[in-house]
């Protein structure tokens, strides 16, 4: 079952009881990539490779694979918009070896 068919409850559908989900809206417009963080940063602006009609619904992690034990940072997107969508993190990345993996995705495009 792909990543869409399984979260449509975000785009409006649900899950139903023994019968299925409900009707869910699958986007038409998806967009991923991934930013390599600087150490001493705490916050990332992401511009879309193409522009939505509507603000898009975002949804981005942060990564570290590379450290031992690095700390855990909290995210939150902010000021989406048509063109990007800025990112605070809780402090500043201590090292180097983080990465922001973020998807954008709309139904109205």
């Amino acid at each position: 079952m792909s990543f869409w068919a399984q979260y449509a409850g975000i785009f409006g559908g649900g899950s139903g009881g023994g019968g299925g989900g409900g009707g869910g809206n699958i986007p038409s417009t998806i967009l991923t990539d991934f930013i390599d963080i600087s150490s001493g940063v705490s916050t990332i602006s992401v511009v879309f490779g193409a522009s939505f009609s509507v603000p898009p619904i975002v949804i981005a992690t942060l990564a570290n694979t590379t450290d031992a034990n690095p700390p855990m940072l909290d995210i939150l997107e902010t000021a989406i918009s048509t063109t990007g969508f800025t990112v605070v993190l809780s402090a500043n990345t201590p090292t180097a070896n983080y990465f922001l993996n973020w998807m954008a995705a709309s139904i109205n495009d």
